[in-house]
């Protein structure tokens, strides 16, 4: 069950309740991501994930990870372009101390000189092992093609040169303007009690004075847009044995209530042994040894994309199948077994996910922070069944004829000439 409870200073408390349980996991998700990040800032929010573990007033770096992982438990966080998340996972009767935690780490960080000086090195390390995975990089190259300006292009870890140039005043800063109490929400799930859960995090937030005014939550500005991508091929060149692709195109944004039939298209046509792309481009040609369907959903824009992992001499190829794929299946539609299968991968992955308690708070946290709003179960079901074929082939009509983007990453040292190459099968 799904209780909400939203403080005066605009506090988000939500939880999801299951007794048959012995695990808690709660998350504090605030409402700040890489597309928030002036030019000067970018890489700030990752960065300044990173450096409020390194110690409070109350707690040293080793004493918040031990004070969770001596019990069993885990604790971490993750930055993503709309977001940032900090959560544990903890045996139910150690719910208190994981709140205590976690609350001591979002109000009461002291972010040192060295500490800041260490953690500039360690996102240095972050940068290098992404520069070392093709698949990483190919979707790095993809999203700073197909966004162009637009901060969801910059990659959510900074650039050297920003990372670099970052003062620890400047992460200070935009740590205390940034994490407030109605821009964030406090999620949790397993064997809960909301009411008590609510007056737990109250009294370790208060001891902060971090409850203070009356304000409504933060919101978004969910007005759509429109991507306008700097270019419709970009390529990274790298020492890699395998050229990774993402070839996408312009799908939704979050508040579409399409979304949940682009689920079930994406997973009809791209995903799983059985989907028509592993089936023609893997089991018939043998070209790939990877080949999904992924969708990428903002706030006011998202995208449709499918990627794959090839010998870099038969990437010409791979991309012209996936091109034939789609156009196809924006012409005649999908079959009744393709529809059956995509929408029953729907319904056990909702119902399957859900047994998890870090999976139910991470999804009912991200998804109120991100609309305002998290679906129950029920709710997403009754919504799936609603779905018809026509839905789902009327989406693939609209979308599958569009302009597409190319991100490549893989041994091409002539970058022009790869573009030229693909350039005419992309047109």
């Amino acid at each position: 069950m799904i209780n909400r409870t939203t403080l005066d200073c605009g506090l988000r408390i939500i939880t999801d309740t299951d007794a048959t349980v012995r695990s808690a996991s709660v998350g504090y998700f605030v409402n700040i991501g890489s597309r928030d990040e002036a030019p000067a800032e970018s890489g700030a929010s990752h960065f300044l994930e990173h450096v409020l573990f390194k110690g409070t007033t109350r707690r040293s770096a080793k004493e918040i990870s031990s004070s969770i992982e001596n019990l069993g438990g885990g604790i971490n966080a993750y930055t993503t372009n709309e977001f940032t998340s900090f959560y544990a996972k903890v045996v139910d009767e150690d719910l208190p101390l994981a709140v205590d935690v976690l609350s001591d780490v979002i109000t009461s960080a002291v972010v040192t000189e060295t500490e800041f000086e260490n953690e500039r090195n360690v996102v240095f390390q972050e940068m290098a092992m992404r520069d070392d995975d093709p698949q990483d990089c190919a979707e790095e190259a993809f999203g700073s093609a197909f966004w162009g300006e637009h901060p969801l292009g910059i990659s959510i870890l900074g650039t050297k040169e920003s990372m670099i140039a970052i003062t620890r005043d400047q992460i200070f800063d935009y740590y205390k303007k940034n994490y407030l109490a109605d821009s964030m929400v406090v999620s949790a799930a397993g064997n809960i009690n909301h009411e008590k859960f609510v007056d737990l995090v109250k009294q370790n937030l208060e001891r902060d004075n971090f409850l203070v005014g009356n304000k409504p939550p933060k919101v978004r500005d969910y007005s759509a847009f429109t991507p306008k991508p700097s270019t419709n091929i970009k390529v990274h060149n790298g020492q890699f044995e395998q050229c990774n692709l993402f070839l996408g195109l312009e799908a939704m944004g979050r508040n579409d209530s399409r979304a949940i039939a682009l689920k079930v298209l994406t997973i009809a046509i791209g995903s799983g042994m059985s989907s028509r792309l592993f089936q023609e481009i893997r089991e018939k040609r043998g070209l790939v040894y990877s080949v999904d369907g992924l969708v990428r959903r903002y706030v006011g824009s998202g995208y449709f994309a499918v990627y794959a992992g090839c010998a870099p001499d038969k990437a010409l190829e791979v991309v012209k199948i996936i091109k034939e794929i789609l156009h196809d299946v924006a012409s005649n539609g999908i079959t009744d077994e393709e529809f059956n299968r995509g929408k029953n991968a729907v319904r056990a992955g909702v119902l399957l996910a859900g047994e998890d308690s870090a999976y139910r708070m991470d999804r009912i946290g991200s998804a109120e922070v991100w609309d305002g709003y998290a679906k129950s179960p029920d709710e997403m079901m009754l919504e799936l069944k609603e779905v018809t074929k026509a839905d789902v082939e009327e989406i693939a009509r609209e979308f599958f004829v569009r302009p597409l983007t190319l991100g490549l990453a893989g041994p091409f040292k002539d970058s022009a000439k790869i573009s030229a190459d693909f350039e005419g099968i992309l047109k």
